[in-house]
């Protein structure tokens, strides 16, 4: 049970990982709990099921989900501060030149910039912050539908025979075996013929219908950021052209605005790049196709477990939720491996 065991230390997995306190452990079981609508004292066959399921889930989809989120805020923030770098580098040599020419020392500080773009990916890639953020994320996600698909009396789809790992499936070595021991260490949930329906709305809600809650929100969130970083991008596009036409028209010195102009004209550009930079590298808007694509799929899907009249049927729609989860898992994992930290020229 090693893989099991390192998922679980509450202290460190890596190198330079700050511990998980108790604290914010126990607070997030609750919130996971919350998520999974064990809210109350079960008093029912089926309430007791779920309850010993989750005992069993949660810890594990806890700590994925809390390492997940803290390596992706580590990445995010190094990724972001390279590309305010760069545009700083930018604004600094211009603004030296225009402004304080006879000020050579402001120039160390562009080489400073320099410096720590060119040391910015190291910490990245000796965390491998990148890496870890992808993997525990697609694990959690993982864990997150092994708890559904145990309560439905179905397991996690494994691998097709004869199938290969596609270049988008962030399956590796450790995850898989991580995987197989904390499935082989689940409960038997017995169910009975008069659970069913409980069984079929309790999963058409709080498995189908908070993911499709999530998918609405991370549309939204990032349909915003596209349309805000849209909006910026042409706002300082608009800035260096009237920058460029008073320039070009030569009313920068009977407005008292050459240094100025010349500064704008340079800098905005380097700001705008820089913009840019962070919108590819969070893929906004294909984040939000593909969130918007999802929900309407698991409508569908909602639908069916609805209309589901039997055991077999539920285990059925359950199989299909689960592997066209897998799917978008596998598509995101495909857009953001290719995001890495990488040195900006």
């Amino acid at each position: 049970m090693g893989y099991v065991n390192k998922l679980m230390r509450r202290e460190t997995i890596e190198p330079g990982e700050a511990a998980l306190t108790d604290e914010a452990f126990a607070a997030q079981v609750q919130v996971q709990r919350g998520e999974f609508g064990l809210t109350s004292a079960p008093d029912d066959a089926f309430g007791r099921a779920r309850e010993h399921l989750a005992a069993w889930m949660t810890p594990f989809l806890v700590r994925a989900d809390l390492l997940a989120r803290r390596v992706q805020f580590q990445f995010r923030m190094l990724s972001t501060a390279m590309f305010g770098m760069a545009a700083a580098a930018v604004a600094v040599v211009v603004l030296q030149i225009s402004f304080l020419p006879g000020e050579d020392g402001v120039v160390f500080l562009e080489v400073l910039l320099l410096l720590a773009l060119l040391g910015g990916p190291l910490p990245g890639n000796r965390l491998r912050l990148h890496h870890r953020w992808i993997s525990y994320r697609f694990l959690a996600e993982r864990l997150r539908s092994a708890y559904f698909l145990a309560l439905a009396g179905t397991g996690d789809r494994a691998r097709q025979p004869g199938q290969s790992a596609s270049f988008s499936d962030p399956s590796v070595a450790w995850i898989e075996r991580a995987l197989a021991e904390i499935m082989a260490g689940r409960p038997k949930a017995d169910r009975a013929p008069a659970d069913m329906d409980p069984l079929r709305d309790y999963l058409g809600r709080f498995w189908i219908g908070r993911q499709m809650g999530y998918h609405d929100e991370a549309f939204t969130r990032n349909d915003l950021w596209e349309h805000r970083l849209r909006r910026a991008a042409a706002v300082l596009f608009i800035i260096t052209l009237i920058a460029a036409v008073l320039h070009a028209a030569g009313l920068g010195p009977s407005l008292h605005l050459s240094p100025g102009l010349v500064v704008v004209s340079i800098a905005v550009p380097a700001i705008g790049a820089a913009i840019h930079g962070v919108g590819t590298e969070r893929e906004y808007r294909r984040h939000a196709t593909r969130c918007r694509r999802m929900g309407a799929q698991l409508t569908q899907l909602q639908v069916q477990m609805r209309e589901a009249r039997s055991l077999p049927e539920i285990r059925q729609v359950a199989a299909n939720v689960e592997r066209s989860m897998r799917e978008e898992s596998n598509d995101w994992f495909g857009v953001m491996r290719f995001h890495d930290i990488e040195l900006i020229m």
